[in-house]
């Protein structure tokens, strides 16, 4: 039979489980707001380091930004540097030219943006990561244009050779004598005195700033055109992987190629047994390419620039 005592006595049992189930969930509770301020301490600090990230990221936002306009600034002071006597891109700094110039096709081949800024500075670390997509044959055609690009400086320089032969015949018509007799014949005058004409009419054309760039332009494709699948390639000993323009592997498939016929000194030698150079016999002006010419940086001559 149900007796009050024992309802009073569950009700105790109860009562007692209602307090510990509180306390627990007290604690519980404790817990919870102690990890709560945890976590809001945690987002604090967390919000702190992304204000501090945030402004080193500015910064280094900036400080790019920065290099990158001295980078610009420098490549531009570069260029002004190398002006000097200017002929359609020749200069007194042919060296940096033909650096510029490098950069300038690897770009064609590559991404495009090393025409902008940083062009000459080949040492970037993304450089020769983007160099590293240029295939062999692609090399092939940088050098030979490379090449092409040393013909034009070699043919502006080409004015004081043709001035030193004019002054030698000259003397040899002022004061003929046997050993000069080869200067004074009617055919070779002939030819000089045209090779001269066309030779300074083109050369003041390329000094004239508005037509220079077509010039130059048209004179090399004209030279890429005439050496191209004509030209054989070497393999250089100093650079592995670098192929360049060679005159000797050249004449093993073509024995008489001639490699200075961009010049008047070239068409004369090859007509007449002459070098203009010297007024001596000669059956031509020069046997190498023109890479052989040096650009005023060292030692170095034209071949240095090859990719």
């Amino acid at each position: 039979m149900f007796k009050p005592s024992d309802l009073n006595t569950g009700a105790w049992i109860r009562e007692g489980q209602l307090r510990q189930e509180a306390r627990v969930a007290q604690r519980n509770a404790a817990v919870q707001k102690s990890n709560l301020n945890a976590w809001k301490q945690y987002a604090w600090e967390l919000e702190a380091r992304n204000e501090s990230l945030l402004d080193k990221c500015n910064n280094a936002v900036d400080k790019h930004n920065h290099l990158y306009d001295l980078l610009k600034d420098t490549n531009e002071a570069g260029m002004v540097a190398g002006r000097g006597v200017v002929v359609a891109g020749y200069t007194n700094n042919m060296a940096m030219e033909l650096l510029r110039f490098r950069f300038q096709l690897m770009a064609q081949l590559t991404d495009g943006n090393w025409n902008y800024a940083g062009l000459a500075f080949g040492k970037l670390s993304n450089r020769h990561a983007q160099a590293k997509q240029i295939s062999f044959e692609d090399r092939q055609y940088i050098n030979l244009r490379l090449l092409c690009r040393m013909e034009w400086f070699d043919w502006c320089l080409h004015n004081e050779v043709m001035a030193k032969f004019g002054a030698m015949v000259t003397a040899a018509m002022l004061n003929p004598t046997p050993e000069t007799a080869k200067l004074r014949g009617r055919r070779l005058l002939d030819a000089f005195v045209k090779e001269s004409s066309e030779y300074h009419a083109l050369r003041e054309r390329a000094m004239n700033y508005e037509e220079s760039e077509a010039v130059r332009d048209a004179f090399e494709q004209e030279r890429f055109d005439y050496w191209n699948g004509r030209i054989v390639f070497g393999m250089s000993k100093a650079v592995e992987g670098r192929p360049f323009p060679s005159s000797a592997e050249t004449r093993k498939l073509h024995p008489d190629q001639r490699f200075d016929l961009h010049l008047p000194a070239g068409r004369l030698a090859r007509d007449f047994g002459i070098n203009i150079a010297t007024g001596d016999k000669a059956d031509c002006y020069r046997e190498g390419t023109a890479a052989l010419i040096f650009l005023g940086y060292g030692e170095s001559d034209g071949s240095t620039w090859y990719y």
